[in-house]
C-alpha cells in the first residue's frame, strides 16, 4: 500500500512540475483525481485533471504574415530619406515608402492592419509569391553554359533565403535542382548544355511557378566574310593636266567597311605609272583620292586599280588631246574667314563649262588641317545653276589654327582656307546689310515696320526684309535681328510674321532665327511647318525680359544664383477670332540666353532652367556655355533663366578622381546626394537610377505613362516616365520577358552600353570610324552585346579600366563611377 501511495505522490509531483510555469504567468486553478480510490499491486493508476489558466496564453504568438520585424526595412528598398542620386523631388519619399513615424491622417496603409490586430471576423490573407525566370541567351551550342536566373517577390518586395525548385526538361530526361534566393530575392543556376533540342525550364516555390525555354543547336561553321570593292572616276574622258577624282566603296558582308586601308594605283598599258599610296575608308565605307595628269600625259586608256582586304577592282578612263581645251571654271568659298570652335563651316561655289553652269556635276571636297591631314571629305552635286554646297561642323574642342579647303571638279582643283580661333564670330554675309532685319533705331534703315508701345518693341516682318536670306543658297538660316537695347524701356520684344512668309522659309528648307539681343530662338523647317498647320494668318513671336520683380518666378534653392534675366518666350496666333498660344513642339527648338559672366566662377556649373509653374520650381534643362551664352534645346516654351551653383558634399573628400565631376553634376542638378551633405560615392547604383540620370543629363523629353515594362508600374513615380523615355530613345531595351529589372544593381558593362547608346541618340557622328578593339585583359568576360560599346567608350575616353588592366564588366557600378561617366559623356557631347 505504501508503495502505491508513493507512486501516486511521484506522479502528482511530475504533473505539478510540468504546469508550474503556467502559474507564473497569472492566476490559475488546477484540479486532479485518480480513476478510483483503491488499486492492487502492479495495477496502473489513472490520473486526470484540468488546468484553468486566467493569464496569458501558454503558446508563443506569431507575427501576422507579411510584416517585417520592427527596425528592418523590406529587402531591396533604400532606407527612408536615402534618395537615389537625382531621383526624388524635394520633399517626396521613394514610391511605396512612408516617412518613418508618419502616416496620412485618418488612413491606414492599404492592405495592412496595425501590428497585433486582425480585422474582426476576417482571416489574415496570405501574400502570394511571384517568380520571374529567364536565361542569358535563347540559343546555345553543345557545351555552352546556360545561365538561369530570376527573382522571387511578394507584392514587389524581394523574398530572401527562399528555396526554389528548378526543373529542366528535354526530350530525353528531366533534371532538377534547388537554389536559394539572395538578399535581393535573386536566384541563379548554371546548367551545362549537353543535349540538342528544346529545353523547358520551370521554377517553383509553393504554388507559384514561372517558365521559360531555350534551344541547344549544332554550332555552325563561320561563313567566310564577303568583301566587295568598287571604284570609279568622276568622268570618263580627261585632257592632259586635269585632275582625275577616284572614289569608291568597300563593304564586308553587305555592311560598310570602316577604317579599311585602300591601295590605289594608276596603270597605262599594264605598267604602274603612279602609286597613290593608301587611303582609309570613312564611316560609310567610302574612299576618295585625286590623280593629277601630267601636262604631257599620253593619250589613250588608263586603268585605276584599287585593292582592299585582298580584293581588287578596276576602272578605266581615257585621255584625249585636243587643239583647244574647253573653258572650265571652278570656284570655292567659305561663308566666313574665321570661326569659333563648335560652329559650322559652310563651303560653297560654282562649276562652269564653256561659260555656262555645269549641271549635276560631281564636286569632291576635302578639308585639311595645318599638318595636311584630311579631316573632312564630302561629295556634292551641282544644281541647275551650277552651284554646290557642303556644311562641316567644328568640334567644341577643335584644334585652333589654319585649315585649307580643296575642291576638285571637271579636272580642276581649287583651294581656299579659313581660321579656327576663340572669340566672337565675324558677322555673316548679309547681316546688317541686305539680309536680316535692321536693328530698331538705325536711321539708315527703314525696312521692317517697328514701334514701341507701352514698353513693347514690335517688328512687323515683310517678305522683302528676308528675301536675301531666302535666295542665298549658302545660308541655312533666315535671320531676324531685333536688338532690344535699341529701344528705351522696352521690356518685351516681338516679331510678327505672316504665315505666307513662314511657308516660303519652309519651302526653301531654311531655319528661322529670331535674335532679341539677349536671347535667340531658332526653329527648324520641320518645327515651322508644324506651327503653320495650327496657326492663323499671322504669328507673333514674343520674348518678355526682366527679373523676378516684373516676371513672377520662384526663389532658387540654397546655393543657386540666377545669373541672367528671366525670359518669358511665347508664340501666339489668332484662329477663328480667338488668340491661341503655341507651346508644345514635336521637334526641339534651340534657345540661347545671355548671362552675366561676372557672377560665375566656373562656367561648367551654369545651365539653363525652365519654370515649372505647376510646382513653382526651377527645373534643369542643361545646355552648353559659349562665351556669355547658354545654348540649350527644348520641346516647349516657358520662362527660362541661366542658373549657377557651387554644390559639394562632405563625404567626397579623398575621392580625387571623382570629386570635381560629382560637384559639377550636382551643381547642374543632374545628380543629388542622399542627404544635404552626403553623396555616398561608394554605394552601388541601380538600373532605374542610372536611366533617370541619363534622361536628366540629356534632357530627353518624357511622355505620359505607357506601361512599357511589366515590372515598372505607374506608381514608381520617381523613375517610371524616365525609364520609358530612355526606352524610346533607344538607350535601354529591357528583356525578352518584358521586364526591365529596375532594382538590380547596374553592372559596368551595362552602364557602358547605355552610355554609347546615349551618344548615338544625341550625336551619332561621334561614333563614325571609332575602333571597337578591346584591350582589357578580361575582355573575354564581357558579354557579346556589350563588347563594342565597352571598346568604343574606352576609345572615346569616356571610361577607363582598372589599374591592373582589367575592366571588371560584371562588377556593380558605384555612384562615383556613374558621375564620372556622365561627366565624360557630356564633355564628349560638347557641353563642357
Amino acid at each position: 500500500m505504501k508503495k502505491i501511495l508513493l507512486n501516486i505522490f511521484v506522479i502528482t509531483l511530475m504533473i505539478f512540475g510540468s504546469v508550474l510555469p503556467a502559474f507564473a504567468e497569472g492566476p490559475s486553478n488546477l484540479n486532479a483525481e485518480a480513476g478510483k480510490k483503491a488499486y492492487t499491486q502492479e495495477e496502473n493508476v489513472e490520473i486526470s485533471g484540468m488546468l484553468l489558466n486566467k493569464g496569458p496564453s501558454l503558446t508563443n504568438e506569431e507575427e501576422p504574415p507579411g510584416e517585417e520585424p520592427p527596425g528592418e526595412e523590406p529587402p531591396g528598398e533604400e532606407p527612408p530619406g536615402d534618395e537615389p542620386p537625382g531621383e526624388e523631388p524635394p520633399g517626396e519619399e521613394p514610391p511605396g515608402e512612408e516617412p518613418p513615424g508618419e502616416e496620412p491622417p485618418g488612413e491606414e496603409p492599404p492592405g495592412e492592419e496595425p501590428p497585433g490586430e486582425e480585422p474582426p471576423g476576417e482571416e489574415p490573407v496570405e501574400e502570394e509569391q511571384e517568380i520571374t525566370v529567364e536565361t542569358d541567351e535563347s540559343t546555345y551550342f553543345i557545351g555552352d553554359m546556360v545561365e538561369i536566373y530570376g527573382v522571387v517577390t511578394v507584392d514587389d518586395v524581394p523574398v530572401q533565403a527562399a528555396e526554389v525548385t528548378i526543373t529542366i526538361e528535354d526530350s530525353n530526361e528531366v533534371y532538377s535542382e534547388v537554389a536559394s534566393t539572395d538578399d535581393n530575392g535573386h536566384f541563379a543556376f548554371s546548367f551545362d548544355a549537353t543535349e540538342l533540342g528544346d529545353h523547358e525550364v520551370t521554377v517553383e516555390i509553393g504554388e507559384a511557378l514561372a517558365t521559360t525555354s531555350f534551344e541547344v543547336i549544332e554550332e555552325e561553321i563561320p561563313v567566310e566574310e564577303v568583301v566587295v570593292v568598287s571604284v570609279g572616276t568622276d568622268s570618263h574622258t580627261y585632257h592632259p593636266g586635269e585632275a582625275v577624282v577616284i572614289s569608291g566603296t568597300v563593304r564586308k558582308d553587305g555592311e560598310p567597311a570602316v577604317q579599311i586601308p585602300v591601295t590605289i594605283t594608276v596603270k597605262k598599258n599594264g605598267t604602274v605609272i603612279e602609286s597613290l599610296g593608301q587611303e582609309l575608308t570613312n564611316a560609310t565605307g567610302t574612299f576618295t583620292d585625286t590623280y593629277r595628269l601630267q601636262g604631257n600625259a599620253a593619250e589613250g586608256e588608263y586603268e585605276v586599280s584599287v585593292t582592299a582586304v585582298d580584293v581588287t577592282d578596276t576602272a578605266t578612263f581615257v585621255v584625249e588631246e585636243v587643239d583647244e581645251v574647253p573653258l572650265k571654271e571652278v570656284t570655292v568659298s567659305t561663308n566666313k574667314t574665321k570661326y569659333d570652335q563648335g560652329s559650322s563651316v559652310s563651303i560653297f561655289g560654282k562649276v562652269k563649262k564653256d561659260g555656262s553652269a555645269a549641271k549635276q556635276i560631281t564636286v569632291t571636297i576635302k578639308v585639311m588641317d595645318s599638318t595636311g591631314a584630311i579631316i573632312y571629305t564630302d561629295q556634292a552635286k551641282t544644281n541647275n545653276e551650277g552651284t554646290y554646297s557642303s556644311t562641316w561642323s567644328l568640334g567644341a574642342d577643335q584644334t585652333l589654327g589654319t585649315y585649307s579647303v580643296e575642291v576638285t571638279s571637271v579636272g580642276i582643283k581649287e583651294t581656299t582656307s579659313f581660321i579656327v580661333e576663340k572669340g566672337d564670330p565675324e558677322p555673316t554675309p548679309g547681316s546688317g546689310s541686305g539680309g536680316g532685319i535692321p536693328k530698331p533705331g538705325d536711321p539708315t534703315k527703314d525696312d521692317g515696320e517697328s514701334e514701341v508701345v507701352e514698353g513693347e518693341l514690335k517688328v512687323v516682318i515683310e517678305e522683302s526684309d528676308i528675301i536675301d536670306d531666302l535666295n542665298d543658297e549658302t545660308k541655312k538660316d533666315v535671320e531676324i535681328d531685333i536688338e532690344a537695347s535699341g529701344a528705351e524701356n522696352a521690356t518685351t520684344v516681338s516679331a510678327e510674321i505672316k504665315k505666307t512668309i513662314l511657308n516660303e522659309i519652309v519651302k526653301n528648307s531654311k531655319s528661322l532665327v529670331i535674335n532679341t539681343g539677349k536671347t535667340t530662338i531658332k526653329l527648324s523647317p520641320e518645327t515651322i511647318k508644324g506651327l503653320t498647320e495650327i496657326a492663323g494668318e499671322d504669328v507673333l513671336f514674343s520674348v518678355k525680359i526682366g527679373q523676378a520683380a516684373n516676371i513672377t518666378a520662384p526663389e532658387v534653392v540654397e546655393g543657386q544664383i540666377i545669373v541672367s534675366d528671366v525670359f518669358d518666350i511665347t508664340i501666339h496666333s489668332v484662329v477663328n477670332d480667338k488668340q491661341i498660344s503655341i507651346t508644345e513642339f514635336n521637334e526641339p527648338i534651340e534657345v540661347s540666353i545671355q548671362f552675366d559672366r561676372s557672377l560665375v566662377e566656373d562656367t561648367r556649373k551654369v545651365a539653363g532652367y525652365y519654370l515649372n509653374e505647376k510646382n513653382n520650381e526651377w527645373k534643369y534643362v542643361g545646355g552648353k556655355v559659349k562665351d556669355d551664352l547658354v545654348v540649350f534645346y527644348t520641346m516647349h516654351l516657358s520662362k527660362y533663366a541661366a542658373i549657377t551653383n557651387d554644390k559639394t558634399f562632405a563625404d567626397i573628400v579623398g575621392w580625387d578622381w571623382a570629386k570635381d565631376q560629382i560637384e559639377v553634376l550636382a551643381s547642374r542638378a543632374i545628380i543629388k546626394g542622399k542627404s544635404t551633405n552626403e553623396y555616398a560615392p561608394g554605394d552601388n547604383l541601380t538600373r532605374a537610377q542610372f536611366a533617370v540620370l541619363i534622361v536628366r543629363a540629356l534632357n530627353i523629353p518624357t511622355e505620359e505613362y505607357k506601361g512599357t515594362f511589366s515590372d515598372i508600374p505607374e506608381s514608381l513615380t520617381w523613375s517610371a516616365l524616365e525609364i520609358e523615355a530612355a526606352q524610346r530613345a533607344g538607350i535601354v531595351t529591357g528583356r525578352a520577358d518584358g521586364t526591365y529589372g529596375p532594382n538590380e544593381n547596374i553592372t559596368r558593362e551595362q552602364m557602358a552600353t547605355m552610355i554609347i547608346r546615349a551618344v548615338n541618340y544625341k550625336q551619332p557622328a561621334l561614333l563614325e570610324g571609332v575602333s571597337t578593339e578591346l584591350t582589357f585583359t578580361d575582355a573575354h568576360m564581357i558579354e557579346a552585346y556589350a563588347k563594342d560599346s565597352v571598346a568604343i567608350a574606352a576609345t572615346l575616353g569616356i571610361l577607363k579600366g582598372k589599374e591592373d588592366g582589367t575592366f571588371a564588366p560584371k562588377d556593380s557600378a558605384t555612384r562615383a563611377q556613374a558621375a564620372v561617366l556622365l561627366y565624360n559623356l557630356l564633355t564628349k557631347l560638347g557641353e563642357f
